[in-house]
């Protein structure tokens, strides 16, 4: 009888033991999983601290930069070294846009740019032109702006955003911009352009119609 309980003792022993064992177990894993969160949380801190430390690089890189082109004979001078590639481009676009009737020229004077236009006729301020000359005289102006962007950027710019662009053109100046607008693709992924005359639709191959009613503006179709 003594025999037979001590075995039975041993027994549920045994059986402490064994759950003993599963509750240890349960414990190295929960343990094993928070270390793994923790790893986790310290990498996500690391991270997020190194990318702290580079916006605090740029801020400060930038803030050196303003320092340096606040400087206004500096400033003229950056200026001017790019103003001349511009204004050969402005040159070629308004040329083409113009018949070579019209030249524009940029030039850096008391830390301003002044534009100076010049037609058959002599010098004339911007605002003695019509509204169709004006808007190509914005249009090459855009057009040579992009381009010197392009050269100074580090990466290529695959998209070219245009609002309104034909509006006020006669149907020459329009086929000009046409002209360019499809020269200009061979260099750019997409470009796009708003407006409201339905009737140039045909010179776009791909459209996007949007439709205004209510206040609420809905895309309606796209071809």
């Amino acid at each position: 009888e003594k025999f037979t309980k001590d075995v039975e003792e041993i027994s549920d022993l045994q059986k402490r033991i064994e759950k003993a064992k599963e509750i240890l177990t349960l414990t190295q894993e929960v343990l094993l999983q928070q270390e793994e969160k923790t790893n986790q949380s310290k990498e996500k801190f690391e991270l997020l601290e190194k990318k702290v430390i580079k916006i605090q690089e740029e801020r400060n890189g930038l803030n050196k930069l303003r320092e340096i082109l606040g400087h206004k004979k500096l400033r003229g001078n950056i200026v001017n070294q790019y103003l001349e590639l511009f204004n050969f481009y402005c040159k070629q676009y308004i040329s083409y846009l113009t018949n070579g009737e019209v030249k524009v020229n940029f030039a850096f004077k008391e830390n301003l740019v002044e534009a100076e236009i010049e037609n058959k006729f002599g010098k004339y301020p911007y605002i003695r032109y019509s509204a169709g000359e004006r808007r190509r005289l914005d249009f090459g102006v855009f057009l040579a702006f992009n381009k010197v962007n392009r050269h100074l950027i580090k990466f290529p710019i695959q998209i070219l955003l245009l609002d309104e662009i034909l509006d006020t053109l006669d149907s020459i100046g329009i086929e000009m911009c046409i002209n360019l607008l499809k020269q200009e693709q061979e260099n750019l992924g997409l470009i796009f352009v708003t407006g409201h005359q339905w009737e140039l639709s045909d010179y776009f191959p791909q459209q996007i119609t949007l439709l205004k009613k209510g206040g609420i503006t809905t895309l309606n179709s796209i071809n």
